[in-house]
């Protein structure tokens, strides 16, 4: 999914943000709250590559 998040910007804030909107917004359009999790998720997965690396 391109262009819905800024992932090059993937950081902690991002991440916040898209946890925030989700709690905020329990009765969005269920495409839309699937859209946002799922880039949600995408970014979680990008910190935790993203620290890994770093580790190494």
């Amino acid at each position: 999914m391109f262009g819905l998040f800024p992932s090059v910007l993937a950081d902690e804030s991002l991440l916040e943000a898209s946890d925030a909107w989700l709690a905020a917004h329990p009765d969005a359009v269920a495409a839309l709250r699937r859209l946002v999790s799922e880039n949600r998720d995408a970014v979680a997965r990008a910190l935790r590559v993203q620290a890994r690396d770093h580790e190494a």
